[in-house]
């Protein structure tokens, strides 16, 4: 009865080491995601903040909507998070993501105001393609004939960090701001400056709206766009998880 009885004890001490085996390799894979979003639900709201930048997002009828704001609407509704949205100029939106008051962006990582003081994702949820515009009937138009020129920009854009060139002595530009991509284009078809730096699916807009005929451009930069996540926003790396696994979910669900 002794040796029976050593055997089923050692039977069972090996069944119960095989199943710690399985749950802590279980706890293994799924811990850090588990535990991002157990800490994530206890934030009551977050707020992401956005740019007029149809088709990419903009407000229609006092709802956030297009391609970027439409993905984060399914991200926070698949992972259970309370949200509100922000509609920023530029300038304003980078103050606010540097400050804590926006909690995350869905943009470009190239804004130098926030290097120091946001955490980006290696996830890429979109892309936006940078042109130069001209009513000139040479073509293509590049960065090397800007030098002394007139250029037409929009205001609080860095043009994934390709305004200090801009504003560079060596280029020796005369800029002309605005704020809308209308006025931009209408300033341009009227004379005011040489070329136009705008960002493709904005323009094309404007462009349609106005019927301006005529125009020349050529492809500067594509621009990756990421999630930005300010480093003063409650727990910035469990909501940087948060906005990356949901878009994996998201994505793989279309």
């Amino acid at each position: 009865m002794g040796l029976r009885k050593l055997r089923y004890a050692f039977k069972r001490r090996q069944t119960s080491n095989i199943a710690l085996c399985f749950l802590w390799c279980f706890l293994l894979i799924t811990g850090p995601l588990n535990t991002a979003l157990a800490t994530q639900q206890k934030l009551e709201l977050v707020v992401m903040g956005y740019l007029h930048f149809p088709p990419h997002s903009y407000s229609v009828n006092g709802r956030a909507t297009g391609s970027q704001l439409d993905l984060a609407h399914q991200i926070f509704a698949r992972m259970g998070q309370n949200y509100k949205m922000v509609e920023l100029p530029a300038a304003r939106l980078y103050r606010a993501l540097a400050s804590g008051f926006i909690h995350v962006w869905m943009g470009a990582n190239g804004v130098p105001e926030l290097a120091e003081k946001t955490l980006a994702s290696k996830l890429v949820t979109g892309h936006i393609r940078m042109r130069l515009y001209s009513m000139r009937k040479e073509d293509p138009v590049n960065f090397d004939q800007l030098k002394g020129q007139k250029l037409i920009t929009i205001s609080g854009f860095t043009y994934n960090d390709k305004i200090k060139r801009i504003q560079s002595a060596e280029m020796n530009l005369t800029l002309l701001e605005t704020t809308a991509h209308r006025t931009a284009f209408l300033m341009l078809d009227a004379g005011r400056a040489d070329y136009l730096l705008n960002y493709e699916l904005p323009s094309k807009i404007a462009i349609a709206k106005m019927g301006i005929r005529g125009l020349s451009s050529e492809l500067i930069e594509e621009v990756l766009l990421y999630h930005i996540v300010s480093k003063k926003a409650p727990q910035p790396e469990a909501l940087l998880s948060l906005m990356v696994e949901g878009s994996k979910l998201v994505l793989a669900e279309k």
